[in-house]
């Protein structure tokens, strides 16, 4: 038989496991970042929590089991946050494309002192 505590801690982990699949597919940024913060601290607490409350570091059965299942389910969650965050670069060249055109000031072809080339004209001075 599993703590109170521990229970409660799972059930809190389990919740932000599932608000930041739901962020994730809303694709709000602020609500999937927030989400996840608060899943890895919610998990943070649990792992801390649980090598407390549990003799041997051992949980029970039931509990097991519920830890195993988001463990199989977060590689899920991850490749879905990658397609996100692929999704987000491949569209960002479509909101800023970029000119085409060559660039107003001197690119990686000219060193700073280009301008400063002399012609050839004057190449005696006098005093």
């Amino acid at each position: 038989m599993s703590s109170p505590h521990l229970e409660l801690q799972m059930n809190l982990v389990e919740q932000q496991f599932d608000e930041v699949s739901c962020a994730l597919l809303d694709a709000d940024p602020a609500a999937l970042e927030q989400a996840c913060a608060g899943l890895q601290q919610t998990a943070v607490d649990f792992i801390q929590l649980s090598y407390r409350q549990a003799p041997g570091g051992v949980l029970p059965a039931d509990m097991a089991q519920r830890v195993k299942a988001l463990a199989e389910a977060l590689p899920l969650l991850r490749e879905g946050l990658y397609r996100k965050a692929a999704l987000v670069e491949r569209a960002l060249p479509l909101l800023v494309p970029s000119s085409g055109q060559p660039s107003t000031y001197a690119g990686d072809s000219a060193p700073y002192a280009s301008a400063m080339r002399q012609s050839g004209a004057f190449k005696v001075v006098a005093a």
